[in-house]
């Protein structure tokens, strides 16, 4: 009898089917919307979606299903810790948003602000922590970034913290002359340039152990790179991981980690560069592209506004780091293009603007610097055409004064690269060869074989006359010889220079 009472229930109390998978995702705009931008209680947003939108699940559904979306409204005991941590030692801001919400607990609001208050008297803090905390400053409205990326935010706030500080030191400069594009750089920079050759050789033979011997040397050199804590070393590093990230994920992700236990162990772990390698750590790699250029910017902006006095060195680093994030894939194509237009028309503006003839030529290779960065970011982009263009019009430069060439021998030498790369683009490869033989020997007489700059020229040579070989069976054994002998001392003698012991490498 009690069966068959069950089978005359009223259709309004029969059982409907739950939500599957598929329809959970089709409504998660609407159920984020309710739960999330609304910020309506759980049991609501199941009325209205159940009422509205014939949506069955149950709370409990709800709650295992919204964590999974990044919906969460409560703190873990842990996390609420960190905050209250957080808060002692200056690293946040209030109103505080977690999760892009406003924190709505009075106790923990409370628990924030006793903190602040007693991080002043906390004889462990550490000298950026006392600053953060005697006159904190708000994130300022230069930066932005989409809600979604909340770690990213993160990140931009402690390369705020880092700039506040930083380029407020007399010592945190860009206007010494070995930083001059037309000198032979600063160690950061040419550092960059000595990881990125490696990346390269072991993106085409992983089974290579002396490519990751030169590799793993150029991670040994981020600890003195760390401790100059020079002006553009936050944004080299940053370049890095990307160049990294192209080669694997892996490997971008074992350089990050290394960086965040050099950054914790040299300058502790609430100091900013420490804090903005935690948030990189915590980005998967499509998430770190996304949020690229955004940081890349405010950085920059950062220290347009604090070195006003040095503006046009950091404008030319600032093309040359978007540059190579977008060949990583890092920057929008349409973003580095205004950069290199506002960045050319405001100094084509200055040296306009000059009072005497002596002075806008002084101005002259910085500007030419800039378009040299251009040529590359167009044959990057297999605009061969117009770099040659350009490229043209520097020549005719060089040709209005020779001792220009000579004067600025880095800036001639980088002219003879993007010679042969846009001839190497185009696959003229015996076009290409006599501007990378001169490039290198310009760089060998100039710099010496254990500069990273000689080192490239041997990469990009090496590279050319494999081409070459292959192309028109030239069968020029003895050079490729001697090229390949050269490139691999040129890492030996600059582990020589630095002190560093020597590894035998493998024959064949």
């Amino acid at each position: 009898m009690a069966l068959s009472g069950s089978k005359n229930k009223p259709p309004s109390l029969s059982h409907k089917a739950w939500a599957s998978v598929q329809e959970w995702e089709s409504r998660r705009e609407t159920i984020t919307r309710l739960f999330w931008d609304e910020n309506r209680p759980l049991r609501e947003v199941v009325e209205i979606m159940s009422r509205d939108h014939g949506f069955n699940a149950t709370p409990k559904m709800y709650k295992a299903r919204t964590p999974e979306w990044g919906l969460k409204k409560n703190l873990k005991v842990s996390e609420t810790r960190e905050i209250i941590r957080q808060a002692k030692h200056g690293e946040i801001t209030v109103p505080l948003e977690i999760r892009g919400r406003k924190i709505g607990s009075k106790m923990l609001k409370e628990n924030i602000r006793v903190a602040k208050s007693s991080s002043s008297s906390d004889d462990g803090a550490d000298d950026w922590s006392v600053v953060r905390s005697v006159s904190p400053s708000p994130v300022p409205t230069i930066i932005t970034s989409p809600s979604i990326y909340r770690t990213a935010e993160a990140a931009l706030r402690a390369i705020s913290d880092y700039s506040n500080v930083a380029f407020k030191s007399p010592t945190f400069t860009f206007a010494s002359n070995n930083m001059t594009p037309y000198n032979w750089g600063s160690e950061s920079c040419t550092w960059l340039q000595r990881l990125w050759v490696a990346a390269d050789d072991v993106a085409q033979d992983r089974d290579s152990a002396a490519n990751f011997q030169n590799l793993h040397y150029c991670f040994d050199l981020c600890v003195s790179i760390l401790r100059q804590e020079s002006p553009e070393s936050l944004a080299v590093a940053h370049v890095a991981f990307f160049k990294l990230l192209a080669v694997g994920p892996e490997l971008a992700k074992v350089y990050s980690r290394f960086l965040l236990g050099l950054s914790t162990i040299k300058k502790g772990r609430t100091h900013p560069l420490t804090r903005f390698w935690v948030k990189l750590n915590d980005m998967d790699p499509d998430e770190a592209r996304v949020a690229a250029s955004t940081i890349s910017k405010a950085y920059f902006d950062f220290a347009s506004a604090y070195l006003k006095q040095s503006s046009w060195i950091v404008m030319y680093l600032q093309c040359n780091h978007s540059r190579l994030l977008h060949k990583q894939g890092a920057f929008p194509l349409c973003e580095v293009e205004a950069i290199f237009e506002k960045t050319l028309a405001k100094m084509s503006n200055d040296m306009l603007l000059a009072s005497s003839l002596v002075e806008m030529e002084s101005l002259a290779p910085d500007f030419r610097a800039v378009q040299m960065q251009l040529v590359f970011f167009l044959s990057d982009n297999c605009r061969f055409f117009e770099a040659d263009q350009l490229l043209q019009e520097i020549g005719a430069w060089w040709e209005s004064n020779p001792q220009n060439a000579q004067k600025y021998a880095v800036l001639y030498s980088v002219w003879l690269m993007a010679k042969g790369k846009i001839f190497y683009g185009l696959q003229r490869y015996k076009d290409a060869q006599p501007y990378f033989l001169e490039y290198y020997e310009l760089v060998k007489a100039t710099a010496g074989l254990s500069h990273s700059t000689a080192t490239s020229a041997l990469y990009w040579l090496k590279e050319n006359t494999l081409k070459l070989e292959i192309v028109s069976a030239t069968n020029d054994t003895e050079l490729l010889v001697k090229v390949e002998e050269e490139y691999n001392d040129s890492w030996d003698m600059a582990r020589i220079v630095k002190h560093e012991p020597i590894a035998e490498r493998p024959v064949g």
